[in-house]
């Protein structure tokens, strides 16, 4: 496992790195109440909770490249860490649910290989799956509807967006025919009291799917959408309007409903990032605030222009993610607050007046502040992160009994709920999308010296897909269990239908045959299977699975090849090889031959490890290479054979 240092906490004396940025007209910046270390850039919302149900407030982020989720405690120290088997990066945000019922709180994360990490309040995992939704900026969203029913949405680069329950089971998955890279948003845009699921792809589209996972309507825009929503009833009618950018430097206002485009506002590039909404001059409609390439913009909530920010000090600012909005002065008047690449955290007035800046030399800012009170002593505080590590806690001088308007960047509590509460599935939820086959135990099979080997093929066709998500080697058939099955339709105008057909043949003969309809109303469905029911105990068996459609035309068509890989048999390969090795060596060899069987020898010794470490499918590989140069005719000085590509053989 890896091994880093503690966080380094440092309070207020010992913090000389940062310096408040002097202008004419600028207020000093807020003093630090901490600082800590981590060892690695903090991308990504910066979340606040009470993990305990103590009244104690945790701070909590990911970091990037070392992927460790992060908890610390008011004070800024850590609390717990949570570092997955693997090293792996961790998408930019983290979220938290928590149960009503008990109280109970969880954290999620999501790797950059697609595993989602749900943890308790002390960083234990509570659940794991893997999901085919690697992603780097984007992250878990939820939110529990009228029902009671608790969304979970996944989205990543791939395409895909996984609806899921607080327990990690798949009601549905969708696939775009592009990237995904921010967050998805979640919740009642239509007012039935189901929680709907809108998101931006790079296909030029912007989605809105039913609970059911069906597609309610989707906007072209001009570019590719990355940047994530968030759901506001701006015009205070009752309607919900989802916000979001576009590559096409224009900000989008749809109505809920019906995804009829309401206004559209311009920028000065690329909107990358997520935006904000809040009531800055009082009139109790609020304005919406995203960044471009170098400006903040505020426009009301038609979309006509009220003020642009552009530093005076910077040549470029990027606003890395959301602003957060709230009182930080003490004045009673909200105040605008983000971090930008250029290394500088913003506080700018309800007007778009620069407040203050605070900047660090030689790092970025590419996390999302969050305004809370921490540490329970009635005032707000701004926390937030750097490339280079630092997390940094400012103390401000606004009241914590004025409740920030917008808190936290993505994850604010009601208009985009990442931070949702979480509730129980509904009884008689519809989850056909999900299809189990086989018992959830497996089968059992005698026990074997070896692995099993999977391979996968895939026929090439046109239109739908179907492919198996699982691993290469597998110590039984128990270790199988469940394994899944995707099959979608990339084309949005066109969703899944037809028929699953699996036929599973054992040393040439067929084992096992079953017909299921697919009818999901996504047009992608997930289909469980327990393989160890259907495969025997044969040395080689092959799954073919084929989609058809209502006629009985192939639409696509995958195998598996499961083969025993049995131990001794290699055990006693590698022992022939090295007698015969030994045998060409008493014929009296040339120098090139010598060097051949000097390197075949030290090949099969790296098999004899691999060997003993079960890794058979790569021992089995090595003398089986070696087995075929010494079966040919002729002199042992030709090229001798090679090992797979491993670090374990530098």
């Amino acid at each position: 496992m890896r091994r880093f240092a503690k966080v380094t906490f440092r309070p207020l004396a010992a913090v000389m790195l940062a310096a408040a940025v002097s202008h004419a007209h600028a207020a000093p910046a807020p003093k630090v109440k901490w600082e800590a270390r981590v060892p690695d850039t903090v991308e990504g919302n910066i979340n606040v909770a009470d993990l305990r149900g103590n009244g104690q407030w945790d701070v909590l982020f990911n970091t990037r490249d070392y992927g460790i989720v992060f908890c610390l405690d008011a004070q800024g120290r850590e609390r717990w860490r949570y570092e997955p088997p693997e090293q792996v990066r961790l998408c930019a945000s983290v979220a938290v649910l928590e149960e009503p019922a008990s109280g109970k709180k969880r954290v999620l994360s999501l790797s950059r290989d697609g595993w989602l990490y749900c943890l308790d309040a002390e960083g234990r995992v509570s659940w794991q799956r893997k999901l085919w939704a690697g992603s780097l900026y984007g992250g878990p969203v939820m939110a529990t509807d009228a029902t009671g029913e608790t969304v979970i949405a996944v989205t990543g680069e791939d395409g895909r967006v996984h609806n899921l329950t607080p327990e990690g089971a798949i009601r549905w998955v969708f696939a775009c025919p592009n990237s995904i890279y921010d967050p998805a948003a979640v919740g009642d845009v239509d007012g039935d009291g189901r929680a709907e699921v809108l998101w931006g792809c790079k296909d030029d589209f912007f989605y809105c799917l039913a609970s059911d996972g069906r597609m309610k309507w989707r906007i072209k825009t001009g570019a590719e959408n990355a940047s994530g929503p968030i759901l506001i009833d701006l015009d205070g009618n009752g309607s919900i309007e989802a916000l979001f950018g576009s590559w096409d430097r224009n900000l989008y206002c749809a109505e809920g409903k019906t995804g009829r485009v309401l206004w559209q506002a311009p920028s000065d590039g690329q909107i990358t990032n997520s935006t904000a909404a809040a009531d800055l001059d009082g009139d109790g409609r609020p304005e919406v605030l995203y960044g471009g390439h170098k400006k903040l913009f505020c426009v009301d909530a038609g979309g006509k222009p009220k003020w642009t920010f552009v530093p005076q000090d910077a040549e470029e600012m990027i606003v890395s993610y959301p602003p957060v909005v709230g009182d930080v002065t003490g004045d009673g008047r909200p105040e605008v607050i983000f971090g930008s690449k250029n290394g500088t955290l913003y506080c700018l007035s309800a007007k778009g007046e620069l407040v203050w800046s605070r900047s660090i030399s030689l790092v970025n800012i590419v996390s999302g502040p969050a305004l809370h009170d921490i540490d329970n002593d009635g005032l707000l505080e701004i926390v937030y992160a750097t490339s280079g590590g630092d997390v940094i806690c400012l103390a401000t001088r606004g009241s914590a009994r004025t409740k920030a308007a917008w808190p936290l960047g993505r994850v604010h509590a009601t208009l985009n709920a990442n931070l949702g509460p979480l509730g129980l599935v509904a009884e008689g939820v519809e989850t056909a999308s999900t299809i189990p086959h086989g018992s959830p135990a497996g089968g059992t099979r005698a026990a074997f010296d070896g692995v099993l080997n999977v391979q996968q093929s895939q026929e090439k066709k046109e239109g739908p897909v179907i492919d198996w998500l699982m691993g290469q080697n597998y110590a039984s058939f128990a270790d199988i269990g469940r394994v899944r099955l995707y099959t979608e339709s990339r084309d949005a105008e066109r969703p899944l239908r037809g028929n699953l057909e699996m036929t599973v043949t054992g040393d040439g003969k067929q084992t096992a045959e079953f017909l299921m309809p697919l009818e999901p109303p996504s047009g992608s469905a997930v289909i469980e299977v327990s393989l160890p029911d259907l495969l025997t105990d044969a040395g080689e068996q092959r799954v073919d699975a084929r989609l058809l459609d209502d006629a009985g035309g192939v639409q696509a068509h995958t195998v598996l090849e499961v083969s025993k890989v049995l131990r001794a048999p290699l055990r006693q390969q590698a022992a022939r090889l090295l007698d015969r090795l030994q045998d060409e060596e008493g014929k009296g060899l040339d120098a090139p031959s010598r060097l051949s069987v000097e390197l075949m020898r030290r090949l099969i010794g790296y098999a004899q490890v691999d060997l003993e470490g079960m890794e058979l499918e790569r021992a089995r590989q090595i003398l089986s290479q070696i087995d075929a140069r010494l079966s040919k005719p002729g002199p042992l000085g030709g090229a001798p054979a090679t090992a797979p590509s491993n670090p374990d053989y530098a």
